[in-house]
């Protein structure tokens, strides 16, 4: 394996434990309140400026990953998206990146 899909593998990795080390004591407390989880995202300036952060990124990652994944005949597309909401970007996009690169290599 390249050494940058091992980078990616180890961020795809950290991209779902670290924020989840975050989510996991609200959604332990407050159940799966989604309402709350995103007014909590919005409560201050900075967790403002970071959520707004994150939205226009996945925004950004959605058209990279139709884009490009397209161009590489890249199969499950949609499964990057979904992964994007249901885990977060920090854990989708790495993922695609790191499948991207097996593409990449094909002659």
């Amino acid at each position: 394996m390249r050494f940058s899909r091992i980078i990616l593998l180890i961020l795809t990795i950290a991209g779902i434990i670290l924020p989840f080390s975050g989510f996991g004591p609200f959604f332990m407390e407050n159940g799966m309140d989604i309402r709350g989880f995103v007014q909590r995202m919005f409560e201050g300036p900075v967790s403002k400026g970071v959520a707004w952060d994150l939205m226009v990124s996945s925004i950004t990652f959605w058209v990279l990953l139709f884009l490009e994944g397209k161009r590489l005949g890249m199969k499950y597309l949609p499964v990057y998206f979904v992964l994007n909401f249901m885990v977060g970007l920090s854990f989708a996009f790495p993922l695609f990146l790191f499948v991207r690169e097996k593409y990449l290599e094909k002659p």
